[in-house]
């Protein structure tokens, strides 16, 4: 009898270091994910038990839509600082705001001070034109009936040589030219309740962004630097209208009678979705460019103004800043994209 228990202890002995073994094995030899050599496909494995509505990543992380240990700019403190002195050594009053578009790291100087739009108030009109294209209520071909008292003096002669005009290419001169002729006949089609809805959702004064009259734009942050660029994010992330109407209007942006490349000196193959204003009344004046920079997989929204300058100073000032933000950029990714090879944030390896 003795012997047969001494039997059954051995054996449930073996069965119990069997156990632990299995277990060890289980919690211990279970490679970290950052040092296995498949960790991709571990790491897919690990999302593969999370979803949306249970994970606390980003949404774009389990989607595959934006890759993990991606290094992406965080800040902008030097590139902020750079540009103050800038503005210190010109002697010029700029506003500048400045955003990364991936992640929403974001700098201003003076970005809530008020600025007249000028000619980028012509972006919302050209959204609610698409909206009512949506809607059915117009088309790209729907004709429009040319007024000669809405052609400008410096308007292009086609509007004097045609009693109708497609509406996609009052919309593409509006943008591309800027054209005020082809701005005053879409405006006549818009309704008011529908542009005052989307100012308001811009966080714009939907009154001041209109009027020329200067009070009812300075020193309004509702027509601030920060808040039109709103309407850029807006139509990069396609909140307002379907993708391929927000994508057809940021294409007619990066290709307009505004030569950024050439104030910036910037590469032709960067490309840039931007919008101009300038403004010269009552001996005050104001440029302002906001856009998108396209520069590799970045995406940077600006939206800079200049008050108070000649226009060529303006220009230049404008230009130096987009410069030095796509410098910055450019030189901030290449250490990043060294710790993005690594996989973590030290020196580079020695060759």
């Amino acid at each position: 009898m003795r012997l047969k228990l001494r039997w059954i202890a051995a054996i449930e002995l073996v069965i119990i270091i069997i156990l632990i073994f299995l277990l060890s094995i289980s919690f211990y030899g279970k490679p970290a994910v950052e040092v296995n050599e498949n960790k991709g496909e571990n790491a897919l494995d690990e999302l593969d038990t999370l979803n949306f509505s249970s994970g606390l990543l980003s949404p774009r992380i389990y989607a595959g839509i934006l890759e993990a240990k991606s290094f992406m700019i965080s800040h902008f403190s030097t590139l902020q600082d750079a540009i103050q002195q800038y503005i210190n050594d010109n002697n010029i009053s700029a506003s500048v705001y400045v955003q990364n578009l991936r992640n929403g790291a974001a700098f201003g100087i003076n970005q809530r001070e008020g600025v007249f739009p000028a000619s980028i108030n012509k972006l919302p009109i050209a959204i609610l034109v698409l909206q009512d294209v949506e809607k059915g209520k117009l088309n790209f071909t729907t004709p429009i009936l040319i007024e000669e008292s809405l052609i400008t003096e410096t308007s292009d002669q086609i509007y004097r040589e045609n009693s109708y005009l497609p509406l996609k290419d009052l919309l593409e001169r509006m943008l591309s030219e800027s054209d005020n002729t082809a701005y005053y006949h879409l405006s006549n089609k818009i309704d008011e309740q529908d542009l005052k809805l989307l100012t308001t959702y811009y966080g714009l004064d939907g009154e001041g962004i209109y009027t020329w009259n200067k009070e009812k734009w300075m020193h309004n942050a509702k027509l601030s630097p920060r808040l039109l660029a709103n309407i850029f994010s807006s139509l990069y992330f396609s909140t307002v209208l379907e993708p391929m109407n927000s994508e057809y209007l940021l294409t007619l942006l990066t290709n307009t009678s505004f030569d950024i490349h050439g104030i910036s000196h910037l590469p032709q193959s960067i490309t840039i979705s931007q919008k101009y204003g300038y403004y010269d009344v009552e001996g005050i004046s104001l440029l302002s460019d906001c856009g998108i920079m396209y520069i590799n997989q970045s995406r940077i929204l600006y939206c800079i103004a200049i008050r108070n300058a000649d226009k060529q100073k303006s220009l230049n000032a404008i230009g130096a800043m987009i410069n030095a933000i796509y410098s910055y950029v450019t030189q901030t990714r290449s250490t990043l994209d060294l710790f993005k090879k690594q996989g973590y944030i030290s020196p580079p390896a020695s060759p």
